[in-house]
């Protein structure tokens, strides 16, 4: 599945996202209107995030891909493949323990550190829902020339989706979308919350690893399991 072939919002997402929002209680109105909200300040910026897209497409298609996950097992692990894509706060270990700087971060700004996005500008797959406008619309303007718009609900203009809930997971669906060729997972682990998750309930935190694995298993299913591979 290439990216010319999916409308930005691939047909596996909705039902999967219907189940997630009634599990973990999540009315998809919020992360609608938050969406349209979010869409509406970033058009008054004029920026065709389009071409920032297109720069990621160039990077990912064809290549080996590393999605780092937040669990600090990745610091154990020489990362060598063509492209490293980090979740979220899995920049920060990055940067400050393996002095990598990720070609993409995949981020909803509630674990990467916005002084490093805005220090050393890797492309920014952003993402909005209910619970992070404010934060979103405040942190935007120090990346938005290296932004790609992001959501979990329908993606109005400018917004792109490209399916998954987690950062984790959703980095991976990103990097299938943009035409990896395999994925590799550093820091993805089932059993324990990593060190650079973001502030969150332990409690429900493990939930969202278990929906989190759920897609990467579904994505391995839709994909073929022999495009993901769990390094560590």
């Amino acid at each position: 599945m290439m990216l010319e072939e999916c409308t930005y919002f691939p047909s596996w997402w909705p039902r999967i996202y219907r189940h997630i929002a009634s599990l973990l209680g999540i009315d998809p109105r919020r992360d609608e209107e938050a969406t349209i909200l979010a869409s509406r300040r970033l058009t008054s910026y004029g920026k065709d995030f389009q071409e920032n897209l297109s720069l990621a497409r160039k990077l990912v298609f064809g290549k080996d891909v590393a999605v780092i996950g937040a669990h600090e097992s990745f610091l154990c692990n020489d990362v060598k493949e063509d492209v490293i894509i980090a979740a979220d706060g899995a920049l920060n270990g990055l940067v400050m323990y393996k002095n990598i700087i990720p070609d993409i971060v995949v981020t909803d700004f509630d674990g990467a550190l916005r002084s490093l996005l805005a220090r050393y500008k890797p492309l920014v797959f952003a993402h909005v829902h209910g619970d992070n406008l404010e934060v979103y619309i405040n942190s935007v303007p120090d990346i938005v020339d290296v932004l790609i718009p992001t959501t979990q609900t329908f993606p109005y203009p400018p917004f792109y989706n490209f399916g998954g809930f987690t950062d984790g997971d959703r980095a991976v669906s990103t990097a299938l979308a943009l035409g990896a060729k395999r994925v590799h997972l550093y820091g993805f682990q089932r059993d324990s919350v990593g060190a650079f998750s973001g502030r969150t309930n332990p409690r429900k935190k493990m939930i969202k690893l278990e929906i989190a694995f759920k897609i990467i298993d579904a994505l391995r299913e839709i994909y073929g399991s022999e495009v993901i591979v769990l390094e560590g």
